[in-house]
C-alpha cells in the first residue's frame, strides 16, 4: 500500500477544507459589514421592489420603515371626524341632562339653630325609580392643601400611624365631633383619634329620611364603585375607630372633589315619587358656620345614561365647536395658497 501518496492526499483534502473555512468566515465578516439595505441571501428569491405594492411589502415584512406624512386633507378630515363624534355625544347628554327632575332643597339656614327640623317640598312630576338622594355643602373647598393631606391612606386602610405627625391640625379624640363613642359602639379611653385629621373632624353628620303617608326607605349601600370601597379597611382592633371606615358614606366622604362645592350621594331611594307633598326631616347636627356656605339636599332622577351630565355634555358640545372652527381654518388656508401658487405660476 502506498501510504506517501495516501498522507498526500490527506493533506491536499485538508488545506482545502481549511481554504474553505477561511473563504466562508470572510464571506461572514463581509455579510455582517455591510449596510443592512444592501443584504442579499443567496437562499432568497429575487425581489423586484418597484414591481411590489406598499401592502404588500408591510404583509411580507420587508417594509423597513412606515413614514406618515400628515396633509392638510388629513388633518381637515380628522378635525372634522371629531368634531362630528364630539357633537353627536353631546347633544345626547345634553338632551338627556334636561329631561332628568332635579329638586334643590336648600335647609341651613332655615335650620339654623335647630337640632331637629322638617321641611315640606313639592313633586310636580313623577320622579321614576330609582331616585338619588345628594347633599351639597356650598363654599366649602375640599380641594384645600391641608385638607387634601389631613386624609391619611395607610389610616383608612387599617394601619397604625403617628397622628400627631400626619395630623398636626386634628390629632387629638376631643377635637373631633364624637369624642368619647367608637364606631363599634365602645367608649373611648384614647388619646389619639382614629380616623385623624381635618377631613375627619369635619366630616358630614346630618341624617335625613322622607315621608308622604309612610317614611321611604333611603338605601346607604352600593354608593360608589368597587375601586374605591377597596380604599377603605376597619382597624384589626376596631374598637379604637371612632368612625366606620368601611361605611360607604364616610368613604363618600374621604374622597376630595376639586369644585368649591362638596356635592355627595347620601343615598338611593329604590321606588317613585309621584307628584305631591313631602316632608324632609332633618337631623341637623353640621354647623353651617365651619364653612359660611349653605347646605343643600338634591333629589335626582336617573336616565339610561345615569344622572345629570350637564357639564360633560357642554364640554362635549364646546370641543366639537373648537374642532369644526380649526377644521374650516385649515381648509381656508389650504384653498388660498394653492389659489396663490396658481397666480403665481401663470406669471
Amino acid at each position: 500500500m502506498d501510504y506517501n501518496k495516501i498522507n498526500n492526499t490527506s493533506s491536499n483534502i485538508f488545506n482545502e477544507s481549511s481554504q474553505f473555512d477561511q473563504s466562508r468566515q470572510e464571506d461572514v465578516v463581509n455579510f455582517l459589514r455591510e449596510p443592512r439595505a444592501s443584504k442579499k441571501l443567496s437562499y432568497q428569491y429575487p425581489v423586484v421592489e418597484e414591481a411590489s405594492s406598499y401592502w404588500d411589502r408591510l404583509l411580507a415584512g420587508r417594509l423597513d420603515s412606515i413614514s406618515l406624512i400628515p396633509t392638510t386633507k388629513c388633518a381637515v378630515f380628522t378635525l372634522f371626524l371629531i368634531s362630528f363624534y364630539m357633537g353627536l355625544f353631546g347633544l345626547i347628554l345634553f338632551g338627556v341632562s334636561t329631561n332628568i327632575v332635579e329638586i334643590r332643597i336648600p335647609y341651613g339656614q332655615e335650620c339654623d339653630q335647630q337640632s331637629f327640623c322638617n321641611i315640606t317640598f313639592f313633586v310636580d312630576e313623577l320622579m321614576a325609580t330609582p331616585v338619588y338622594v345628594y347633599y351639597e355643602l356650598s363654599n366649602f373647598y375640599s380641594n384645600d392643601l391641608n385638607f387634601v393631606q389631613s386624609i391619611n391612606k395607610d389610616q383608612l386602610m387599617g394601619y397604625d400611624i403617628d397622628q400627631q405627625k400626619y395630623c398636626p391640625n386634628a390629632y387629638l379624640q376631643s377635637q373631633m365631633n364624637r369624642q368619647n363613642m367608637s364606631a363599634s359602639g365602645h367608649h373611648l379611653f384614647l388619646d389619639y383619634a382614629n380616623p385623624c385629621g381635618l377631613a375627619a373632624k369635619y366630616i358630614f353628620n346630618d341624617t335625613f329620611y322622607i315621608m308622604n303617608t309612610e317614611k321611604l326607605t333611603i338605601n346607604v349601600t352600593n354608593l360608589l364603585l368597587p375601586m374605591y370601597k377597596k380604599q377603605f379597611k376597619r382597624h384589626q382592633y376596631y374598637f379604637k375607630q371612632w368612625l366606620d371606615v368601611e361605611n360607604e358614606q364616610v368613604q363618600s366622604w374621604f374622597i376630595p372633589q376639586v369644585h368649591s362645592s362638596r356635592f355627595i350621594l347620601y343615598g338611593i331611594i329604590n321606588g317613585n315619587l309621584n307628584q305631591g307633598s313631602y316632608k324632609f326631616y332633618i337631623n341637623n347636627q353640621y354647623p353651617i358656620q365651619v364653612f359660611g356656605g349653605e347646605k343643600t339636599l338634591v333629589l335626582q332622577s336617573a336616565s339610561e345614561l345615569g344622572t345629570k351630565g350637564l357639564t360633560i355634555g357642554l364640554v362635549l358640545l364646546g370641543g366639537s365647536g373648537f374642532s369644526a372652527l380649526s377644521s374650516l381654518m385649515l381648509y381656508i388656508l389650504k384653498r388660498n395658497k394653492s389659489k396663490t401658487q396658481v397666480q403665481q405660476e401663470q406669471i
